[in-house]
């Protein structure tokens, strides 16, 4: 399909940055985006997060222009991006892209590397560069090479490269994976920063769950082509709506209800539906655990510990074979064979 360079105006809600409707994008049998709605706020951070192979980048392809829809359609700023009928070009959209490999070109130094994309004067681009790399809290960098920069320092130049266009909209594509952990959570915290005080939206794509909810102020959840939860990190983590989602986003007790009944007690479960056919679902921090005599009922003993650094996982096992995990401070002291009795505080179930 050729390129258009004329727009169409959209039938969106003025209050939203980009809107896609009902995205489909298949290869032969695979089926990378299978009806993908979402919008994007002015100003909004937006993670999706999912498996390997769910759709995340092919969308973020779709939405830069890099690839075609089947069906649907995308608008950014209320013009028409992407349909069937119409492909408005890449370099038209006013959307910046961060990659997974960084992508600095090797042989140009940071100036030159931020300036890239910037068609203006001389002084306007040197101005420009002197804004980004102030921003990026890198001034004074500009004749070096990409080689003298640490890991960190040539992502920030990446992400000033793709704001100093000023693009309305930023995709970010796995950007942090070639970093260590410890460095990882700096930039990741220091690129939302940057992100909120240039006023620019962006989405960041990620299979990191810590990732996802600790960057963004909204997350959606993508399985198999199709969206499976958009809402906040809170939303997601302690409001999971299906049993997948619970499963993925943080540790979770996830457990036919039937068993969880007989081996702690009815009275110990607050608001439960119909137990039959159900599976019940409760996160690790969610449980409350204390140490009673062995003559207690609905009593479990200490199987396992796991030492995770600032906290402790303890496997419970009860006499029907059920094992439930509780995370406590790492400071508590636990030890293997206590008997203990479990009273979870919040829980969800779903259908088996």
């Amino acid at each position: 399909m050729p390129f258009f360079r004329s727009r169409k105006e959209a039938p969106v809600r003025p209050n939203f940055l980009l809107e896609c409707k009902d995205l489909v994008r298949h290869y032969g049998k695979i089926k990378p985006v299978d009806g993908v709605s979402l919008n994007l706020r002015p100003h909004e951070l937006l993670s999706i997060l999912g498996p390997s192979g769910c759709g995340k980048s092919t969308l973020l392809n779709l939405i830069a222009g890099l690839d075609e829809p089947q069906a649907g359609e995308i608008f950014i700023g209320g013009e028409e991006m992407s349909s069937v009928h119409r492909i408005v070009a890449p370099e038209l959209r006013r959307v910046g892209m961060v990659f997974q490999d960084i992508a600095l070109f090797p042989h140009l130094n940071v100036f030159k590397n931020v300036a890239y994309g910037l068609n203006v004067s001389r002084d306007a681009k040197r101005l420009r560069v002197d804004e980004m790399l102030k921003l990026v809290e890198l001034s004074g960098s500009e004749k070096k090479m990409p080689h003298e920069l640490s890991g960190g320092e040539q992502q920030r130049i990446a992400i000033a490269r793709a704001l100093a266009p000023a693009p309305r909209l930023l995709l970010l594509d796995e950007p942090f994976n070639s970093l260590d952990y410890r460095l990882r959570v700096q930039i990741r915290q220091d690129i939302r920063d940057i992100l909120h005080e240039a006023k620019v939206s962006a989405i960041l794509v990620t299979h990191d769950q810590t990732e996802a909810y600790t960057f963004a102020d909204r997350m959606i959840l993508l399985s198999q082509g199709k969206v499976v939860q958009n809402g906040s990190p809170e939303e997601v983590y302690h409001e999971p709506d299906t049993a997948w989602v619970a499963s993925f986003v943080g540790e979770a007790n996830l457990v036919p209800l039937e068993l969880v009944v007989s081996a702690i007690g009815l009275e110990n479960l607050p608001q439960l539906p119909k137990i039959r056919d159900r599976l019940w679902m409760s996160r690790l921090e969610d449980i409350k655990i204390i140490k009673v005599p062995e003559t207690t009922l609905q009593v479990g003993w200490i199987q396992e510990i796991s030492f995770r650094g600032d906290h402790k996982i303890l496997h419970v096992c009860h006499k029907n074979g059920l094992v439930l995990r509780v995370s406590v401070p790492s400071r508590e002291i636990w030890f293997l064979g206590d008997t203990v009795q479990l009273k979870p505080q919040y829980t969800r179930t779903y259908p088996s």
